[in-house]
């Protein structure tokens, strides 16, 4: 029996089984981001206090998994683009072109043109207003959450897009990850586990309880602990070639971030069990549909998901019931995402073919400016 649990390839094997483009990490990027809409649906038609009533309840560990996954997916993916790609500055460069420009348009459709439809405001009040310039600092991740005069009567009051506040969180884990590789710690992979669980048992101890202020919205776990799950999730990358890809290790590890979550005093543990249990969902490779096919349209889904529900629950009362957000939602929610995908980011993301020649064009400029200044000494 214990030779049955611990059999089955290894978690790299298994990604070469599925010839490194697993469709499973695709269907669950994409469940994620509906489960978020979903989730939210309940917020925006009841109030913020309904989450906190349900972050009290058993289910606490289904709603709080969510986002440690989506953070757990990225990482793992991230790992390997980082430990192909050659240069640093190429990576960053990957990781620009992927989160920034369709956040800029989502945050400019929000601010030019949702804004001054929706507003209770006057045109010349609402584009005077200085919440007005400061929304679209949420392009470079510094978070604004409101408009002049945008949802003020409904039962989330005021909040544009709270799904903004992840936006941080995710340029910690890039900056982290490439700090950590600029020094050649993602190299030495005992060292960077190392420096992973210092990290979770340090933030533990410590109980930074400053974090928690997303409450509100019904994220339920900390920011920090999806620092730490995209963390984790690149140790299960750099350990591929030892960790078997195993069912029985997939029920564990559910079993453990059930309790990890359903305790708020555990939630800094939750990250390795969501990690593995996030990689091990997404190499089961089921076939692609057709419609999936060369599209991704979580990221839109994720960036437009609740905007568009705090539009819906404008509309009135009648649009107050968890299903009819839903539904409503999911519908143009799907359209934006679409929009999104084959308009700003597949088209964004072909430059990437740019960026070797621009790390060349780099490389011999500091050459040239390294010859200048030997030579002139």
């Amino acid at each position: 029996m214990l030779r049955e649990f611990m059999s089955g390839p290894s978690i790299g094997v298994r990604s070469v089984e599925t010839g490194g483009r697993s469709t499973g990490f695709d269907y669950l990027r994409l469940l994620l981001a509906v489960s978020v809409i979903a989730w939210h649906a309940f917020g925006v038609s009841y109030g913020a206090s309904y989450y906190a009533k349900v972050l009290s309840s058993p289910i606490r560990p289904a709603i709080t998994a969510i986002l440690p996954m989506f953070f757990a997916l990225s990482g793992f993916l991230v790992a390997g683009s980082l430990y192909r790609t050659a240069a640093i500055s190429t990576f960053v460069g990957l990781r620009f072109l992927r989160i920034f420009p369709a956040l800029a348009v989502e945050v400019m459709l929000s601010a030019l043109v949702l804004g001054p439809v929706l507003t209770d405001y006057s045109l010349s009040s609402y584009f005077g207003d200085p919440l007005f310039a400061h929304y679209f600092l949420n392009i470079v991740g510094e978070i604004q959450y409101q408009l002049p005069g945008l949802f003020e009567d409904n039962p989330i009051r005021g909040v544009v897009n709270s799904q903004l506040w992840t936006v941080p969180r995710e340029l910690a884990c890039y900056i982290t990850l490439t700090g950590l590789a600029i020094v050649g710690i993602t190299k030495r992979r005992t060292v960077f586990i190392a420096i992973v669980a210092g990290m979770i048992v340090g933030f533990y101890i410590y109980k930074i309880h400053s974090v928690r202020n997303h409450l509100a919205f019904g994220l339920g776990v900390p920011g920090v602990v999806l620092v730490f799950s995209f963390l984790s999730a690149i140790v299960v990358y750099q350990f591929r070639d030892k960790i078997p890809w195993n069912p029985y290790f997939a029920v564990v590890a559910t079993i453990l971030m059930v309790v990890c979550l359903g305790d708020p005093n555990l939630e800094y543990f939750v990250e390795i069990p969501a990690a593995y249990l996030t990689v091990f969902l997404g190499l089961l490779n089921p076939r692609k549909l057709s419609i999936l096919r060369g599209a991704d349209y979580s990221y839109g889904l994720y960036l437009y998901g609740f905007v568009i529900q705090q539009s819906i629950s404008e509309i009135g009362d009648w649009t107050h019931h968890w299903y009819v957000n839903f539904v409503i939602a999911m519908v143009f929610a799907s359209a934006f995402a679409a929009f999104s995908w084959h308009f700003i980011e597949k088209p964004t993301l072909g430059l990437k073919k740019y960026l070797p020649e621009m790390e060349l064009f780099i490389g011999k400029l500091n050459a040239a400016i390294f010859r200048v200044r030997h030579q002139g000494s």
